[in-house]
């Protein structure tokens, strides 16, 4: 049951994209309900098919290969150093919009410009996944959460913020579409694989996500939030947070 969970949750972040991505495929998609519909379908799953419990073992749940993060203070550590790096990257794709804001690069060049940074992006996070993958659970002091909660809100909002840089004087380019997602997706496994290690920041991450996704929910980012969102609804249940 856990593995169908997952597989759906898969196949629903892929199925944004396997229509041609349009002008007026984006406009249907917003009017049909974008990232609310997508919340919809998945709390449905998750409320007939899994118990609050199943949940938590399913994002708990990693390979029996363990390694040694050096306890909380890894993580944070390994989060830590993830978040300067993103910053680091920022000031390329603000320099992107300013060009395209100045007319000196036009939407589709200044989409293909961002690219190379998008893929240091992913390639930045994804190492991360890495040397998170098979870790155990920590035990952790309510402070040690606090700074671990606020180290992933950090993080979301500043890929997201990127993102949003690009994609508002772009647009969203067809060549951007693939690569966004993938952004995203992994940004979902890097959540899922910190909630396994730090369960107490589940609360506090919904409270601190849901509207910071629910004010982009109608916009231009709709078809490449499928991931990060369906991974919130998951989480998001009323039970969850007893």
């Amino acid at each position: 049951m856990k593995a169908a969970f997952f597989t759906t949750i898969a196949t629903m972040a892929l199925s944004a994209f396997a229509a041609p991505v349009t002008e007026s495929n984006s406009v249907a998609a917003r009017q049909a309900g974008g990232v609310q519909d997508a919340v919809n379908k998945v709390d449905e799953i998750v409320t007939e098919e899994l118990g609050v419990g199943e949940i938590a073992d399913a994002i708990a749940t990693t390979p029996s290969k363990r390694q040694d993060l050096g306890g909380i203070e890894g993580l944070i550590s390994t989060l830590t150093d993830l978040l300067d790096t993103l910053q680091g990257q920022s000031g390329g794709f603000q320099d992107i919009a300013d060009q395209v804001n100045a007319g000196d690069l036009t939407p589709d060049q200044g989409a293909d410009a961002a690219i190379p940074g998008f893929q240091d992006m992913h390639y930045s996070i994804t190492e991360v996944v890495t040397s998170l993958t098979g870790a155990a659970g920590l035990t952790v002091a309510d402070g040690d959460v606090d700074t671990v909660l606020n180290l992933v809100v950090a993080l979301v909002s500043i890929v997201l913020a990127n993102v949003k840089v690009i994609v508002t004087v772009t647009g969203l380019q067809p060549q951007l579409i693939s690569l966004l997602h993938s952004v995203f997706s992994i940004l979902s496994s890097l959540l899922i694989l910190v909630i396994g290690l730090v369960s107490a920041i589940l609360p506090g991450l919904i409270a601190a996500l849901t509207p910071l996704l629910a004010g982009l929910g109608n916009g231009l980012l709709v078809p490449v939030l499928t991931p990060i969102v369906a991974l919130l609804a998951s989480i998001s249940l009323p039970t969850n947070l007893a």
